[in-house]
């Protein structure tokens, strides 16, 4: 009997040592094997990006028809579904027809100021007003009548000449944000017969460009990027340290894409709009003065080098340079570059040159 008792006794413990030390280890060793196929795809993964990288790029050569004007072509706008184009040519004002790109003619020149040339327009909503800066104020010009366009009116912003450096909608149409020398202005324009500045904000000198989502203002200064709410008067709720100059941004949806120095595109998290995150930084072959990213994960780099860089978002935290468009002819400077709607053609602000045309084959895709 007792031999029985411990027979059984020692089953028990055995059964138990089993259940207390075996389990244990199969835990153990299903996580092991878990990990190991982790690390593989990690590697697999990493052998795939490097094999991206890798990869030399598609090299397409356009040609861009050029189109001279008077002076420097420094800014560009398109309306009425791009057939028409807004141009700031040094101190003129001109309005061209551009529904053919192949033979585009000048509608309306309107001559602005013998020491005033304009930098940047912004047209209105309902197409009837552009605000045109220049390096002493904004003026207002009645363009209801494309071949007979007037000024209404001229508004001086700051104390120091070149003090403008960029106009921009934002989410209520009677509201003109400007930056310059000076700071930050918000100004009123539902009284077409006057401008009036409702908020100031003074903490240094705002680099040309910024852009707004909903009420939520990113600008730039020399050391970053300061984040306001803008709803009512201009609420500082963020900074952020970029790793040098910031000279553009733009958002798509919850991600904003910054220039930053000559050539590095940081990528930022805004989903907590006064709290961005890193996602990481990559450098671009030449200087991108505009960035666009398209729906199928790809990022369009405007340079000034004649030549647009795109990128493949697929990897965010390494984007590959997939493909290079250049074009000719070779200009010192440019200035501004606009998609038109269909995205069959790209406009540019061309210095010297003018206007620039280019048309796109049907294998790009913006």
């Amino acid at each position: 009997m007792k031999d029985l008792q411990k027979k059984f006794q020692q089953k028990v413990i055995a059964y138990l040592l089993l259940i207390f030390v075996g389990t244990p280890l199969i835990f153990l060793l299903y996580d092991y094997n878990v990990y190991s196929k982790t690390q593989q795809q990690k590697r697999n993964d990493q052998v795939k990006i490097t094999k991206k990288i890798n990869k030399t790029p598609k090299i397409l050569t356009l040609q861009c028809k050029t189109f001279p004007l008077i002076g420097i072509v420094r800014d560009i706008t398109l309306a009425y579904n791009d057939t028409i184009a807004f141009i700031a040519s040094c101190r003129n004002l001109m309005i061209i027809d551009v529904r053919d790109p192949d033979a585009p003619h000048i509608i309306s020149k309107l001559f602005i100021n013998r020491q005033h040339s304009i930098s940047s327009l912004f047209l209105s909503k309902d197409l009837k007003t552009i605000y045109a800066s220049t390096t002493e104020g904004i003026y207002n010009i009645d363009v209801s009548n494309l071949k007979k366009p007037k000024i209404r009116y001229f508004s001086k912003i700051g104390n120091f000449p070149g003090n403008i450096k960029f106009l921009s909608k934002s989410f209520d149409e009677n509201k003109l944000f400007v930056t310059g020398f000076d700071g930050l202005f918000i100004a009123d324009i539902s009284n077409r017969k006057k401008m009036t500045i409702l908020h100031k904000y003074y903490d240094g000198i705002f680099n040309k460009n910024f852009v707004i989502k909903k009420n939520i203002l990113y600008v730039f200064d020399k050391t970053g990027i300061k984040i306001f709410n803008v709803k009512n008067s201009p609420k500082l709720i963020g900074t952020y340290p970029t790793i040098s100059t910031p000279k553009y941004i733009t958002i798509k949806h919850n991600k904003a894409y910054v220039v930053e120095g000559e050539n590095n595109i940081e990528i930022l998290n805004i989903t907590t709009p006064q709290n961005p995150q890193s996602m990481g930084v990559f450098s671009t072959k030449n200087t991108p003065i505009k960035l666009q990213i398209a729906d199928k994960q790809q990022l369009y780099a405007f340079t000034t080098k004649h030549s647009i860089e795109i990128y493949d978002l697929k990897y965010i935290y390494d984007p590959t340079l997939v493909q290079v468009i250049q074009y000719k002819p070779i200009n010192d400077t440019v200035y501004k570059y606009i998609v038109a709607q269909n995205k069959k053609h790209i406009f540019i602000a061309y210095g010297k040159l003018g206007i620039g045309i280019i048309t796109l084959p049907d294998t790009v895709h913006f």
